[in-house]
């Protein structure tokens, strides 16, 4: 056995990297669908994704003893025991979050370093009750002025494996354990960059109590100064533009914009000759209420428009979104490409196009 091997198989067991994987030992055997969970699990622990160091080296030393290992019996794993161990562990690292944060806080800071007035909203507390085995536990949140012209949006979370295979010990009523932020701002239509990178991890949770750690205190009166948004419009403010002041729905270079009613506009980025432009793909309508968010089924063709990647184009959208909001029914249709077709003539006009 060479060094390597018998490094990994001091600290990863066969059973320990089957929870890992979530796959029987029969299942491993499919060579191909294993490098394909593999690639899925390195995917979403990845340090640079925001995922944790230390279940991204065990997902790695995990596939390294699957990879090898060809079985034909399960080696009696109890599947429903380590279900049960992650979801009490989840509960536990989800109450212990929520009992710390408190809202009020935040806006309460933001207010004292704008000036304005805040509010929030808890968007999701994950994970859900029926979740089979969770792997990871937290809460996103939005802090916002009334208008939306200025959010900031926080993540935090901790990775339930490092609960069920602790090195830090989870204390009742208290948080003990590595948890990580993500942070960042929207301010003046352009992203806001509280540090280098938005997501970072910490075993200082003291951040409930203090919001300048994850929004600093210099940052902040840089934002609200003006200093930070005299540089070019980019495709991160794009992006944040559409999700944070529009609540748009975003899937990689998809956005889906909520129109009422269930109608939807579908518009996707594109890039030609290293120029990015936005297009239109069609307007969709879903079931009202639908718990997927589903933009559902195309009902219609969009106008065919292109607009290039800028702040004014950001606008248009906007725009575009009041005014069919204001519709109702099938009539939002017609308002849609209306206003398209509008909007496009006005931009090839100042464009000299």
């Amino acid at each position: 056995m060479r060094f390597k091997e018998y490094i990994i198989e001091r600290t990863m067991d066969f059973n320990k990297a089957l929870e890992i994987f979530g796959m029987s030992a029969t299942e491993i055997n499919d060579k191909l669908a294993l490098k394909k969970k593999y690639r899925d699990l390195a995917m979403q622990h990845h340090p640079d994704k925001g995922g944790d160091v230390r279940m991204a080296q065990d997902v790695n030393d995990a596939y390294a003893i699957l990879a090898k290992t060809k079985t034909s019996s399960a080696k009696g794993v109890d599947w429903d025991s380590i279900d049960a161990k992650y979801k009490q562990a989840a509960v536990q690292v989800k109450t212990a979050l929520m009992s710390n944060f408190r809202p009020e806080v935040f806006t309460q800071y933001f207010k004292d370093m704008s000036g304005y007035d805040f509010h929030y909203d808890l968007k999701r507390v994950y994970p859900a009750e029926n979740a089979r085995r969770p792997d990871t536990a937290g809460f996103d949140v939005e802090f916002f002025t009334k208008d939306r012209s200025t959010v900031f949006t926080l993540n935090v979370h901790a990775p339930v494996h490092d609960i069920v295979y602790p090195k830090a010990v989870l204390a009742t009523g208290n948080i003990s354990y590595k948890l990580y932020t993500t942070a960042y701002g929207f301010h003046l239509n352009k992203k806001q960059k509280l540090s280098q990178s938005d997501w970072q991890s910490t075993n200082d949770h003291s951040f409930f109590r203090k919001p300048e750690q994850l929004f600093p205190k210099k940052k902040m009166k840089d934002i609200f100064s003006g200093k930070t948004s005299k540089r070019a419009f980019k495709k991160r403010d794009m992006y944040t533009f559409f999700k944070n002041k529009m609540k748009a729905r975003i899937n990689g270079d998809d956005v889906v914009i909520d129109l009422g009613e269930g109608y939807s506009l579908y518009i996707y980025r594109m890039t030609f000759n290293r120029q990015p432009f936005w297009g239109t793909n069609g307007i969709y309508l879903s079931p009202m209420g639908d718990p997927n968010k589903n933009f559902g089924s195309r009902v219609a063709m969009a106008a065919t428009v292109t607009f290039s990647e800028e702040e004014e184009t950001a606008k248009i959208f906007e725009k575009i979104q009041k005014e069919v909001q204001k519709v109702k029914g099938e009539a939002k249709i017609k308002k849609t490409n209306q206003l398209l077709k509008l909007a496009h003539e006005a931009y090839k006009k100042a464009k000299g196009i």
